[in-house]
């Protein structure tokens, strides 16, 4: 399990402990909070996909070269903003 989903399952016990053990209104802020750090990690991960990307089309335009592992780094950073809570599901 990588990190980053270790952390969101951490985080989800920390919210459903606050809810257990608070009243409505800290909840509301503890949702607010949990939307936030959301929306903070589709922002981080869609920043990464975008340097990643900026970073290989500018070596295929300035070089003319294809660079696999630069590639490889913005296909993985695209994977991961798609794992994202932010990211749109299909519907079945």
């Amino acid at each position: 399990m990588d990190s980053s989903r270790t952390l969101w399952a951490d985080r989800e016990w920390q919210m459903w402990l606050l809810e257990q053990s608070r009243s409505g209104s800290s909840v509301a802020a503890a949702q607010r909070r949990a939307s936030q750090w959301k929306e903070q990690q589709f922002r981080v991960k869609a920043r990464e996909f975008v340097e990643a990307w900026t970073e290989m089309a500018n070596e295929f335009n300035n070089k003319g070269a294809f660079n696999v592992k630069k590639a490889r780094k913005a296909s993985k950073a695209f994977h991961e903003l798609e794992r994202t809570e932010g990211w749109p599901r299909q519907r079945e």
